[in-house]
């Protein structure tokens, strides 16, 4: 994309239809990238002629609206209070953020009610800033699962898993530890799972376990 492209793309997002940029706000809220929008766009306007490039700018300016001069972590904050979160962070020595969990009060009434197994969880590479998202799963007796809670985090360490999980503990109560969490094999999660939770059983996740087995069978690894 030449310098010509992107400013002709700037250009345009003024052209957009009021209805064009409520959809590009409202779309723009659960992440979709750009090119999903414009697909998205041409589906409900036929005539709608425009570029990826073009809904990108459209989708920082709406983000650069939305943040009024804030900084992105207190946005988010905002967004907390004003959503009803439940949050709790810490800084490191030079007030960088190292720390965050969030749970929304609904998830607290769905968790104390179906509080018998959990499934904990990290996932990596998913955002800019490399932290990783640690995400608590239980299921309904509908048999439909719910997210209890999250911590987002920039080290793995045991100590850092046992934060994460003494706060699960008091929003759960006392006597109310769960029977069984499911995890991998994370040693560092599983020691603090035993610090936190002694009476729970700690079940390693078949799916975790299958897919050990079939990286060492491609690369013929024996299985002890």
């Amino acid at each position: 994309m030449n310098y010509r492209m992107i400013c002709y793309g700037i250009l345009l997002v003024g052209f957009f239809s009021e209805k064009e940029v409520q959809q590009i706000k409202e779309i723009s809220m659960v992440g979709i990238a750009p090119w999903q929008i414009l697909i998205s766009l041409r589906k409900s306007y036929p005539k709608f002629q425009t570029i990826s490039r073009t809904v990108y700018n459209a989708k920082v300016k709406v983000r650069r609206e939305s943040l009024m001069r804030r900084i992105v972590i207190q946005a988010l904050f905002d967004e907390f209070g004003e959503s009803g979160f439940i949050f709790d962070i810490v800084r490191d020595k030079e007030g960088h953020l190292t720390h965050l969990f969030f749970v929304h009060p609904y998830s607290i009434k769905l968790t104390k009610s179906y509080s018998t197994v959990f499934v904990i969880d990290c996932t990596y590479k998913t955002n800019k800033y490399n932290m990783p998202l640690l995400e608590i799963v239980s299921v309904k007796s509908f048999n439909t699962s719910f997210y209890s809670f999250f911590w987002r985090w920039k080290k793995k360490e045991e100590n850092d898993y046992i934060w994460a999980l003494e706060r699960f503990r008091k929003i759960l109560g006392v006597g109310s530890d769960p029977s069984i969490i499911v995890s991998d094999r994370e040693l560092a999660l599983m020691n603090a799972i035993e610090i936190v939770f002694p009476s729970t059983k700690n079940l390693l996740c078949i799916w975790h376990i299958e897919k050990n087995i079939l990286m060492k069978k491609r690369n013929g690894m024996h299985l002890n």
